[in-house]
């Protein structure tokens, strides 16, 4: 785990060291995360709010940050590259739940760590200073890596999986 943050941190100096001109771009991710799946609320639009909560239950929204970067290689080819930490949750004990989930009582908390490479290409040329140039239809492919870190009341320890995502 810890090498794995040294990792993180060597890439994003690098990637600060060498975001100098206008063909390489830098960016911040960060968000929430919204579980839909077999354990939590069955509102899936705005599920935090304080019609669904129960008295005991804390508002779970789960966290994403993240950094991308960008190589511009001409204006229809751009090489991307992302590192991303996402944190999600949920549990059975909500407002207006089934009994059989009350009674059943799963909550989870599962850590994400994800590594992007990829490529874009633009149907036109793109410039963002033109003012002919400013909108392109594009398409996007790439490589990822999760580490997806699980714990589960029901676990007696952390189960880590590796996933790869083309």
């Amino acid at each position: 785990m810890l090498r794995f943050k040294a990792l993180k941190f060597i890439f994003v100096l690098i990637t600060l060291n060498i975001s100098y001109s206008q063909d390489n771009e830098i960016g911040l991710i960060f968000g929430g995360t919204n579980y839909i799946g077999d354990v939590g609320p069955t509102t899936y639009i705005s599920p935090f709010n304080n019609q669904n909560l129960s008295e005991n239950q804390k508002n779970s929204m789960g966290y994403a940050f993240g950094i991308i970067y960008k190589k511009n290689l001409n204006n229809r080819i751009i090489l991307r590259s992302s590192a991303r930490i996402l944190k999600i949750n949920s549990s059975d004990f909500w407002k207006g739940s089934s009994d059989y989930r009350k009674q059943r009582g799963f909550y989870f908390t599962n850590n994400i760590e994800e590594v992007e490479l990829g490529i874009e290409f633009n149907f036109l040329d793109f410039d963002i200073s033109s003012e002919t140039n400013e909108f392109t239809p594009y398409v996007s492919s790439g490589l990822s890596l999760s580490l997806i870190h699980i714990s589960e009341p029901t676990r007696q320890a952390e189960i880590s999986y590796a996933v790869f995502c083309l």
